[in-house]
This record gives C-alpha cells, structure tokens and sequence, in this order.
C-alpha cells in the first residue's frame, strides 16, 4: 500500500507536525499576497517584507515574524480620515474604539423653535479597553470633536469642538477625573454649542465616553435624520470612539427629535 503524504496549507488553518509538515502560519486563500505575512508554503514571509495592514492611514508597513504593521501613521485633522490616493479628506475614522455590545451607545438630538433648548447628545459606554493614554493629553495639546456622518461619509453637521487647553468662563475648559480620564465643561457653549465632554478609561466592556451640545450655538441639526449615522468622537491623536446608529435601533424620530441606540 502507498501511502501519500499532502501538504495542507491552504486550508486556513495552522497544522503542526501532520505528516511531518508544521507550519508557522495559514491564511488560507490570502496567502502570499500584501494582505498577509503568510506566504504560499504556509511560513512566515522575511521581516521586513512590505506588505498591507488593510489600514490606509498606516504608510510602509512591513512583515515581522508573521505580523503585519510597523509603519509610520498619518494623523488627520478631526472628522477627516486618510485618502487612499493620498492625504486627508472628510470621512469617518476606520479603526475607532466600539461598545462591546449592541445598544450601549445612545444618540439624542433636540431641534426647537427658539434654538435655545437645542440639545445634542452621544453616550459611548461598556466600550472597548482605553488606556488613559489613548485620550492623549487635551489639559494642553490635543483637541477633540464630535462628528457625524451620513451613510456615504458626509458630515451632517460641521465638526462639534472641544480644543485643548484654554479657559471657559473663569476655569480651565478641561480637568483630570482622577487617574483615569478628562472632563470638558464650557458654560458658555461658545463657538459651536460644546457643552461637555467626559472620557473615562476602562477595561474591556468599562471604558466610556459621552459628549453634550447645548443651546442657540449648535448648527441646525437637520432633522429628521436620515440613517443610517455614524457617531465618532475623535481626539486630534488620532484616537476615536464611535457608534452606528440605523432604523433598527430608532427610538423616535421626527422633525423635532431624534432618539436611538446603536447597532
């Protein structure tokens, strides 16, 4: 009887040591192209091998032991994202933190006919680990926004600001809650409605994050609103913390008001 030894590799899955093959990676179809350290015979591709994170705001990554990454990453300003033809242009950040689960982001918006009870709300909570890091430092260098996005990547409203630094009133604008996160508060609401801002480090499933627009300086809001939106709050670091919000989760919604909970 002859007995036939095949190779696996192909198969999506990592074989050690059967019929004396033992591989030390298997992307299935996607071996050997830019997408995977993985080349065809199921061994790690050369560190140093350029290859594709799938990331367009990461430039000239290469292959280390197997992972893809390394490259330099370029930043762009709030509620711009990277352009795969090169630079920036308006458009929903790819990689932003999430809720851990469905329904643990809420979006609420409020549209009167004295614009002073306007109200705009997003909560991000039992989100994905942030480190206290993340939020980099807005006590002085980094500002943040809120930005919402249509279904094709327009903003449905002009950024919604809270810059680092600076005095609101007679205090600083942003302040430590203790070691784990910042708050914003500007009672005068002053440019564009930016009431408060709170970022709370966590672990998986604790980290939270809520941004509050008040009043006659927040843009017309543009209700109703056609979905599905997507809600990024987003650091000038790079850092982003989102939710998507579609008709399934819609708890009311008319010229007035919108209420939803995320997807």
């Amino acid at each position: 009887m002859t007995v036939t030894l095949e190779s696996l590799c192909g198969n999506g899955l990592i074989d050690s040591a059967l019929g004396g093959f033992v591989e030390d990676c298997d992307d299935g179809p996607a071996n050997g192209t830019p997408a995977s350290c993985c080349a065809t015979d199921c061994y790690f591709k050369p560190t140093g091998t350029p290859c594709d994170d799938g990331n367009v705001c990461t430039l000239a990554e290469t292959c280390t032991a197997g992972v893809c990454g390394g490259g330099p990453v370029h930043t762009c300003p709030l509620c711009h994202t990277c352009d795969p033809t090169g630079g920036c242009m308006v458009g929903p950040r790819p990689t932003c933190k999430l809720p851990t689960k469905p329904g643990k982001a809420l979006l609420a918006l409020k549209d009167t006919s004295t614009n002073t009870g306007d109200r705009l709300s997003f909560a991000w909570s039992n989100g994905q680990t942030t480190a206290v890091g993340d939020f980099g430092d807005p006590l002085a260098t980094v500002d943040y926004a809120l930005c919402l996005f249509d279904a094709g990547g327009a903003l449905l409203l002009p950024p919604l600001t809270a810059p680092a630094g600076g005095t609101c009133g007679a205090k600083p604008c942003w302040k430590k809650l203790g070691r784990n996160g910042f708050r914003y508060e500007n009672p005068l609401r002053d440019p564009d409605g930016t009431d408060t801002v709170m970022l709370r480090a966590g672990a998986q499933g604790k980290a939270k994050a809520k941004f509050d627009g008040k009043g006659a300086h927040l843009p017309p809001l543009g209700l109703p609103l056609a979905l599905p939106v997507t809600a990024q709050l987003q650091a000038e670091n790079g850092q982003c913390w989102a939710a998507g919000f579609s008709a399934a989760g819609v708890r009311n919604s008319d010229a007035g008001r919108f209420k939803g909970r995320s997807n």
